[in-house]
């Protein structure tokens, strides 16, 4: 039949079907689909504001004179709000949207929950007082239907289940109606002390159940993918792991991305990591873990969990109460080729630690499948790592490393070193002045053709497929290359330069760009003095 003797409303049904993704294309394809979409407009436009959602944002550093409660000026605000007509501002403005239409739950395939605004129950989303509204009931109606554990669906009582909803259990709400979505990233209330529960984490655990349940059709977060950080980095930024971890027990989930984790598996922490799965989702291939501290037992209970692991990145720094002020490099290169070794291609360590003291792995051999690895200077100029330094007795072994007597870095070989699997190599360093951990008198920049001994005559027998070399130069090198200043020292670092360039080695800022770019690729900043 054609399209052309169908009744009208049969026509919209079928164009409907196209939102958002094709609805353009559909209304394009002839005049009478054109003139039948233009009925859909409406539902279009909100399809597309859902689609990837954010918060509204009021773009007031314009010197817009008005407050973003009652601005109703769409070029005051970002192009989704003002082309929508659309206003949500925080994660409640989001639920009742969805309590009103739930099939706009259904649109959503990105969402994104970064800083929202501070206080949940705002005038526009229903009061703070003891008498909620009607929309407020729907909302409870709908919590109470959606929560997958019914030990956590709500008190009866309306207005005492308003008094204890925070961001995270609300954000958690949010998460138990979206079927659809692939990529998802977190607000700050994921990185809270308080959130560190059995009562939360068992109603995460209920959620990551139904999630992977085939027997539950078009269950919330079933097809999530991506995770992605509410945080860069920062001395305050110490968001437990245990409760974010149970993302990467969703079996479809691929990628996870945080930055600001504090892990360690003692008893001497408030913040310690509690694996609440014993085993990770199947298509789990990258971890990026930025600016946070994770020991040595956490990252092994980690990795246990994941030995399919393809990308790990690992920008480590301190925390308060002086949980990484030190890492032992050597003893985490272990446990991550005693756990992934076999699977791993990718893999970069940085350390912004308050000290440097670190053991050296000398061969990495056992890393099989590794073809892109970046490490500071300082992870390759320690004492030898060896195997009785692998199962520390207490915290302190793990993160002060204490040096036999004599001990003397090692800086091994590079053609020793790397596995004949890698195609590219990238060492960072900090500072001219870099020192060996043992000897503080050993400027490690002066003693680089130990690491490069041999590198051009064997370099093609033992890493036939390394193809690129990087040395990301000290961030002071041009000021002591100066040889206006010092000309003896100038023409020292200069020959150095020279040497490292005649081996195949390139010098370029930058080099570390997972760690560099961390920031921008998702959109976060770094934690200020409040957390």
């Amino acid at each position: 039949m054609s399209f052309s003797k169908l009744p009208i409303e049969l026509t919209q049904r079928i164009i409907s079907f196209t939102i958002p993704d094709s609805f353009e294309n559909a209304a394009a394809t002839c005049k009478l689909f054109y003139v039948a979409s233009r009925f859909l407009v409406d539902e279009y436009k909100k399809a597309r504001r859902f689609q990837h959602f954010r918060y509204s944002r009021h773009y007031n550093e314009h010197d817009y004179f008005c407050e973003a409660a009652s601005c109703k000026n769409p070029q005051h605000w970002d192009k989704a709000t003002a082309v929508s007509g659309i206003k949500i501002t925080n994660v409640i403005g989001l639920l009742q949207a969805i309590a009103r239409e739930p099939g706009l739950a259904w649109y959503i395939q990105s969402l994104d929950l970064k800083e929202p605004d501070g206080h949940l129950w705002q005038s526009e989303n229903g009061p703070s007082s003891t008498q909620p509204t009607q929309e407020v009931h729907n909302l409870h109606r709908l919590y109470r239907a959606a929560m997958p554990s019914d030990a956590e669906t709500g008190s009866e009582d309306v207005a005492l289940w308003m008094k204890h909803m925070t961001p995270f259990l609300a954000e958690v709400f949010i998460l138990n109606l979206v079927p659809n979505v692939v990529e998802i990233a977190l607000s700050k209330s994921w990185g809270r002390a308080d959130i560190f529960n059995t009562t939360n984490l068992e109603l995460l655990d209920a959620m990551v159940s139904r999630a992977n349940d085939p027997a539950v059709s078009d269950a919330p977060l079933a097809r999530l993918e991506v995770v992605k950080p509410y945080v860069g980095h920062g001395w305050n930024a110490h968001g437990c792991l245990t409760p974010l971890a149970s993302f990467l027990a969703l079996n479809s989930v691929r990628e996870f991305y945080m930055g600001g984790v504090q892990a360690f598996s003692d008893n001497d922490t408030e913040i310690p990591f509690t694996p609440r799965h014993t085993v990770y989702g199947q298509f789990l291939t990258k971890i990026e873990l930025n600016g946070s501290a994770v020991g040595p037992r956490a990252l092994s209970a980690l990795l246990s969990r994941t030995p399919q692991l393809e990308t790990l990145h690992l920008g480590l720094e301190s925390k308060p109460d002086n949980f990484g002020d030190q890492y032992n490099i050597g003893h985490l290169l272990a446990i991550i080729c005693s756990h992934i070794g076999g699977s791993l291609k990718g893999l970069a360590i940085h350390t912004n630690a308050l000290e440097a003291d670190t053991y050296t792995l000398t061969n990495m051999h056992g890393f099989t499948r590794l073809q892109t690895l970046e490490l500071d200077i300082n992870s390759l100029c320690g004492p030898e790592f060896s195997a009785p330094e692998l199962l520390p007795s207490g915290r302190f072994d793990e993160y002060y490393p204490e040096f036999t007597a004599g001990a003397r870095q090692v800086l091994p070989r590079l053609v020793d070193l790397l596995p004949p699997s890698l195609k590219a190599f990238m060492v960072d360093f900090s500072t001219v002045f870099q020192c060996c951990p043992t000897m503080d008198t050993e400027i490690v920049f002066y003693r680089l053709h130990e690491l490069l001994a041999g590198f051009c005559d064997e370099r093609s027998t033992k890493l036939p497929r390394l193809s690129d070399v990087i040395f990301d130069p000290p961030s002071d090198l041009e000021r002591y290359a100066d040889k206006n200043k010092d000309p003896e020292f100038a023409n020292s670092i200069h020959k150095i330069l020279k040497e490292v360039e005649n081996c195949g080695v390139r010098w370029e800022h930058g080099a570390f760009n997972c760690f560099h770019t961390f920031n921008d690729r998702f959109d976060v900043k770094d934690m200020g003095e409040e957390y």
